[in-house]
């Protein structure tokens, strides 16, 4: 999802799953052919929260990782680029 400029704010994949006890993710009921502990796709999304202008590029640099649970977002990464070097020749 971009903002009326085109910077990117969020993206999403649903193509991932999540395998654990589906009642304790606020699950009523199963969907069809799973059982209680199979896979369980949902939604994972990455929230932009804050951009860098960067050699004429903006850069997201501060980031939320977000699984969508039945039972409500479960924020399992927060991500902050502090610093950025391109092209170094020398470590």
């Amino acid at each position: 999802m971009f903002d009326d400029n085109g910077v990117l704010k969020d993206f999403y994949s649903d193509d991932r799953a999540r395998t654990e006890n589906l009642a304790s993710m606020g699950a009523t009921k199963l969907e069809p052919g799973s059982r209680a502990g199979s896979p369980r796709r949902l939604r994972w999304s990455t929230l932009i929260r804050g951009c860098w202008e960067f050699e004429g590029r903006t850069l997201p640099v501060d980031k939320v990782a977000i699984c969508d649970l039945p039972k409500g977002d479960h924020v399992y990464g927060e991500f902050e680029i502090l610093d950025i070097n391109y092209n170094v020749e020398e470590v």
